[in-house]
């Protein structure tokens, strides 16, 4: 007997009611993003390695430990992305986007990988909704993207705080890090063994560290919000106006500092109570700089990450089992002809509900009126046009109906002689257990 091949460790099978919470989280960030005037882009899953130790940092621990590389067959350095906002301004420079939009605003979703311990929350592979928008330099637009991005988990129902920082630019940060410095140097043997490399090579790291330790430490350390140019501060200051104007609750947490080098400013972290250590759902900031240092023009930018496999974690116990669907099932194998016709004309009247305010067909009328007048066949047409299947083999019809209702359909189609003799269909109300007859001829056009 031949060994059984297993999945990679860290990296899962999104089933069953998982799913659903994803395809709930992706339908509901797409419809909101396109309503603030976002264009979906589809982003490449591999990129160039150089790509990610120039924009997140050589530095971080995403570049030093947790990326996915390896050379491909012409011997290039190649990497997963463990990211999207890089691949983003890679994609934007490379295509010249800057040269026909005045601003641009792209969302994507997809998977990114990081060699990180698998966790509640944290896997190798994982699902990131994301959103740039680039030449867009006024605070008003940060107030913008924080807006849309609580708007989606307040329609996920995903109850988060805000948390907002401004960690400076390169006219004042040189200044606040070599205070931090000083600090975090009086403090070193305390420290835990990764912040001690941290302070030799990029100190802003220690902020970020998760140690309890090192957690009391920062604490007492220099507060960058001291240390801000008029320009920062000003900056911040518009942004906190706006979040007031919005009616959007926000703490400032002065020792956020996101951990990637590339943000510049504005930083912000939505947080769950329900998840842990690993409780940032959706985080963003702005990335001024990022453009020029990738290659292209001097253009300023922004943007945010939703995680969505935490997201999903948040709703899986919000998701209602709801019955949606309808299923046909003939009695015999002699009646499935007659099955095929009424699934090809239910397929086929999907499309009425969207034209009963448009111009009826006078060959329609009397399906279009019975549609609008009578409640039961509203509720009916509205689940065909979800989902419509035939059964994938015969039985017992109550076989049939257990399966129907282990899938969770919301109606049945019952096919009999009755039904083929006189050219109707029997929809049963799978909930209520309440059924009503349709005449075929009322789909037909």
């Amino acid at each position: 007997m031949s060994s059984k091949i297993t999945k990679v460790k860290g990296i899962y099978d999104i089933l069953g009611k998982e799913a659903k919470a994803f395809s709930l989280i992706e339908e509901t960030f797409f419809k909101l993003t396109k309503l603030f005037g976002y264009e979906r882009v589809f982003l490449p899953i591999l990129e160039r390695e150089e790509l990610f130790v120039r924009s997140v940092g050589d530095t971080t621990d995403i570049v030093e430990k947790e990326m996915y590389t390896f050379e491909d067959k012409g011997k290039r350095k190649v990497a997963l992305r463990p990211e999207g906002t890089a691949g983003a301004v890679r994609a934007y420079i490379e295509n010249q986007v800057f040269l026909s939009e005045s601003y641009t605003k792209w969302s994507y979703f997809g998977e990114m990988f990081r060699y990180e311990n698998p966790q509640a929350g944290r896997r190798r592979q994982f699902y990131q909704a994301g959103c740039e928008y680039f030449n867009a330099p006024l605070p008003t637009a940060d107030g913008e993207l924080i807006y849309l991005a609580s708007w989606i988990l307040k329609e996920l129902r995903v109850n988060a705080e805000l948390y907002i920082n401004n960690i400076g630019c390169e006219k004042c940060r040189p200044r606040y890090k070599a205070y931090l410095i000083d600090y975090l140097f009086s403090k070193k043997e305390k420290l835990c063994s990764d912040c001690q490399k941290r302070l030799e090579r990029n100190p802003l790291r220690v902020l970020d560290c998760k140690n309890p330790t090192c957690r009391d430490i920062v604490e007492e350390a220099p507060n960058i919000l001291d240390f801000l140019c008029e320009e920062c501060k000003d900056h911040f200051e518009k942004l906190k106006e706006i979040l007031d104007i919005l009616k959007i609750p926000y703490k400032v947490d002065p020792f956020l500092v996101r951990g990637l080098d590339y943000y510049t400013k504005t930083v912000f972290e939505f947080k769950v109570n329900s998840l842990g250590a690993q409780n940032t759902v959706l985080a963003g900031g702005r990335y001024d700089n990022l453009i020029k240092e990738l290659g292209g023009p001097d253009i300023p930018a922004l943007g945010f990450a939703m995680g969505v496999d935490r997201v999903a974690l948040c709703i899986l116990n919000l998701l209602e089992d709801k019955r949606e669907g309808v299923i046909i099932l003939p009695f015999e194998e002699k009646y499935i002809p007659f099955a095929l016709k009424v699934f090809k004309l239910l397929s086929e009247a999907t499309n009425i509900l969207e034209k009963i305010e448009e111009e009826i067909d006078t060959k329609k009328f009397l399906f279009v009126k019975n549609l609008m007048e009578n409640e039961k066949l509203r509720n009916f047409m509205i689940e065909v046009r979800n989902r419509i299947e035939l059964p994938n083999k015969l039985g017992k019809i109550k076989k049939l109906f257990n399966l129907a209702d282990k899938k969770n359909f919301a109606y049945a189609i019952v096919i009999g002689e009755e039904e083929v003799e006189k050219n109707f269909i029997t929809i049963k109300n799978l909930e209520t257990r309440e059924q009503f007859n349709l005449p075929l001829n009322m789909l037909e056009v």
